[in-house]
């Protein structure tokens, strides 16, 4: 309570310093998390953890719990340092996981240290322009314009809310996996990468919350509230697609359709979908 006190006087007098306090506190986990890979590889002998996965669950499972507003009854303090310690797991790894692809590069060479600081400073940037834009009256305005319901964002409150999210997640899965069937030589490069849409879906969806929850509390008009749910659905379903692909080391599209990845697949599904409706009805006692 005495630091959920100090965190809304912190926000009501200055913003910028809270969001500096943000910035520093996930420059300090992802330090953090490089010492400890750097034991765990000089000392141990055994090569890093690939946390970035760990890090998406974690995204997943920070976007649920604000989906179905169950972070209601927590600390906003540890959401905030829950939501930065997934952020900072995912900015650590994200480049390392796609050079390595390609060039075979290291987790302590140049790419994996310059893809980190660039995305930190993109990420910072936001951050801080997300403040600004919060206070904007032409954003308050447009986020409150022709309202004719009580959605806030971003909470799902009904079925329909609800289906909504999960039928995209599923549309989304259907449609990478019939395309990468129909076209499966043409990939989405990026400076002669390949970045496969799990990486999409994962930078989608971590700007996404990040969004949701900066600007909670204020109402969205109908169009752009069904808008939110569906990119958020479409985040989560990229990233289900890939994630037993990347995790397990497939690189070719043999290995996409491999029996094994399909299971893995339908795994994650069957074990999101339990997850996604049982809070579904937990957030409505």
């Amino acid at each position: 309570m005495v630091l959920d006190n100090y965190r809304s006087r912190l926000l009501r007098t200055d913003l910028l310093s809270f969001n500096s306090f943000f910035i520093i506190t996930l420059i300090t986990i992802i330090i953090f998390i490089r010492i400890i890979n750097w034991i765990i590889t000089n000392i141990f002998q055994i090569e890093p953890f690939q946390h970035f996965y760990f890090g998406v669950i974690l995204l997943i499972f920070i976007c649920l719990m604000t989906l179905f507003n169950l972070f209601k009854n927590k600390s906003n303090l540890f959401k905030d340092i829950l939501l930065t310690f997934s952020i900072g797991l995912i900015i650590d790894q994200y480049v390392f996981l796609i050079v390595k692809e390609k060039t075979g590069q290291g987790y302590w060479e140049f790419p994996s240290y310059f893809g980190m600081i660039i995305l930190l400073i993109c990420f910072s940037f936001y951050v801080f322009l997300l403040s600004f834009l919060k206070n904007n009256k032409r954003i308050k305005k447009l986020v409150n314009s022709n309202l004719k319901n009580d959605n806030k964002l971003l909470l799902i409150s009904n079925i329909k809310h609800l289906f909504l999210v999960y039928f995209t997640i599923i549309l989304i899965i259907i449609i990478s996996r019939v395309y990468v069937f129909l076209i499966p030589e043409v990939s989405f490069l990026l400076f002669g990468y390949e970045i496969h849409h799990l990486f999409i879906g994962t930078m989608l969806l971590l700007f996404l919350i990040i969004t949701v929850i900066v600007f909670y509390g204020l109402k969205l008009n109908k169009k752009l509230f069904h808008l939110l749910l569906m990119s958020i659905g479409i985040g989560i379903g990229l990233i289900i697609d890939e994630f037993f692909f990347l995790i397990t080391g497939g690189i070719t599209n043999n290995d996409y359709w491999n029996c094994n990845t399909l299971k893995g697949l339908f795994l994650f599904l069957i074990s999101f979908s339990l997850f996604y409706f049982s809070m579904y009805f937990l957030s409505k006692k």
